[in-house]
């Protein structure tokens, strides 16, 4: 499965907008067996680092 947040605006959505400023989370109603690969624009937004 490949799940994509896009927002189509002419405006940045802050967190203050939603969810009290937490992260967001979505339920798929499964468990997840095995986490492939992982990303964010920018890398920071899931607090990816390079190293």
């Amino acid at each position: 499965m490949s799940l994509r947040l896009e927002n189509t605006g002419r405006r940045d959505i802050s967190s203050a907008q939603f969810g009290q400023g937490g992260p967001s989370r979505i339920n798929l109603g499964l468990p997840v067996v095995k986490l492939v690969s992982m990303a964010a624009e920018p890398p920071r937004a899931l607090g990816l680092t390079d190293g």
